[in-house]
């Protein structure tokens, strides 16, 4: 009996010291999901902080971009930027795309995304080449899943309106002459979104879409001849606005998704002010509008680890004359986005093996042509890979390069050649309350994609 009272106690013992470190184990990897969660937070903060700092500094608008609106930017994260600029169809668990509304559905932790890219462009002709830099913070987006339900929102940053003020042209009628142009502007769209899981493998989300923004353009001509009175006029705009948005992300089964979604045409309205070398000031209505946008794609898995991705957008610029360029026409742009991601590795595996690689291809036309006609196009090959943060993956830290060209010497007259680097960053926490499962209106989701 004494023996069995012993041996009793003894599993008595080793029960608690299980119990212990099972309870340890887990509040140490609660405390890592913190820490991971507070260094994408923090790593956002600081990429915040150096694009308030860059902002005086030199930008990298295109060249193009002075004959329209501005340049519209990548609204991928940082692995979809990686994988040719994919998002619609990239279901992901963790990382916040408002892109399409719906792959808010896969979101199951209260979760944070935001990217900062560095860019380097550099314009040619056959006379001369000019070098511009730029950072900037693309996008800061949030989602909180509540049951069936995922809500999002952020602020994206759709427009680059920048131009460098060295842009000018040189007339030699009626008397020769300098014109030097420059522009200061962004435009940025706030959504907030609503993702619903009607089943495990099925959302549908929807968003309102908020777009303020605002121009500030300077036009110098300076004259050779004194006989002819230099000017300098400026126009200021301030505009706001509202559109809308709404997505499907599906998968049939386990080794296909499907995503697509639909933007609906956003109005602005708002002020231009123009002042004159003279001091007078005049305003009067203005209004601006981005394209109506539909966008579709599918991933697919041929095997465990290795996936291709593949999307197509089609912006509707055409008839959008209120912001035509003069002498030129909008046109509707298509935008193809392909690529393909190998990760493979184990906890056991390699330094290289465990991170998951990935390699892409972006094509797409340029919303106007010009006056001859000549379509301006361009290409970008990415290529990027991720690191988890904390050492779990409550957190991942995503980094990604683009190279590409814009234009052609022999058909536009000049070409742009771009390099960009970038880091994104994502983050989540569960809610303090356990889920509740068994429960009516619970659905089971899929396994975690990072």
């Amino acid at each position: 009996m004494r023996g069995a009272r012993g041996i009793g106690r003894g599993i008595g013992r080793e029960n608690e010291r299980g119990t212990g470190r099972g309870i340890g184990r887990e509040i140490r990897a609660e405390r890592a999901a913190r820490i991971a969660f507070g260094a994408a937070a923090l790593a956002a903060a600081l990429a915040a902080a150096l694009e308030l700092a860059a902002a005086p500094n030199a930008q990298a608008a295109s060249l193009f971009s002075t004959r329209g609106l501005g340049e519209t930017l990548s609204d991928a994260t940082g692995r979809g930027r990686a994988l040719g600029g994919v998002s619609a169809p990239l279901a992901d668990s963790i990382r916040v795309s408002l892109d399409n509304p719906a792959l808010l559905g896969r979101i199951r932790l209260v979760s944070a995304s935001a990217a900062y890219v560095v860019e380097r462009r550099t314009a040619e002709n056959d006379d001369a080449s000019e070098t511009f830099t730029d950072g900037t913070l693309p996008f800061l987006s949030a989602a909180v899943p509540f049951r069936r339900f995922v809500f999002g929102f952020g602020l994206l940053r759709e427009q680059n309106l920048f131009v460098n003020p060295l842009v000018r042209a040189r007339s030699e009628t009626p008397s020769p002459y300098t014109l030097r142009f420059s522009r200061n502007g962004d435009l940025f769209r706030v959504p907030a979104a609503l993702a619903v899981r009607i089943a495990p493998q099925l959302s549908l989300g929807a968003s309102a879409d908020f777009w303020f923004g605002s121009i500030d353009e300077t036009r110098t001509v300076d004259f050779d001849s004194p006989d002819f009175r230099d000017t300098n006029d400026r126009t200021s705009d301030e505009f706001d606005g509202v559109g809308g948005s709404v997505g499907l992300s599906w998968a049939p089964n386990r080794r296909v998704a499907l995503g697509a979604r639909y933007r609906g045409r956003g109005s602005m309205t708002g002020d231009r002010t123009t002042t004159t070398e003279d001091g007078i000031n005049a305003t009067r209505p203005v209004a601006h509008t981005m394209p109506a946008s539909i966008s579709a794609g599918a991933t697919v898995e041929p095997r465990a680890g290795a996936r291709a991705v593949l999307e197509v957008r089609r912006d509707q610029w055409e008839g959008e004359e209120a912001d035509a360029p003069a002498g030129a026409r909008f046109v509707d742009a298509t935008r193809i986005g392909a690529g393909v991601e190998l990760d493979r590795g184990g906890a056991n595996a390699s330094f290289l093996r465990r991170r998951p690689w990935r390699l892409g291809f972006h094509r797409a036309d340029w919303h106007f042509e010009e006056p001859a006609g000549k379509p301006i196009t361009e290409w970008i090959v990415t290529a990027g890979t991720s690191a988890a943060l904390g050492g779990g993956r409550a957190a991942v830290l995503d980094l990604f390069a683009e190279y590409g060209r814009r234009g052609s010497r022999e058909e536009n007259g000049f070409e742009e050649k771009i390099f960009r680097f970038g880091l994104g960053f994502a983050g989540g926490e569960p809610w303090r309350k356990p889920e509740r499962r068994g429960r009516r209106g619970n659905v089971t989701l899929p396994p975690d994609r990072f």
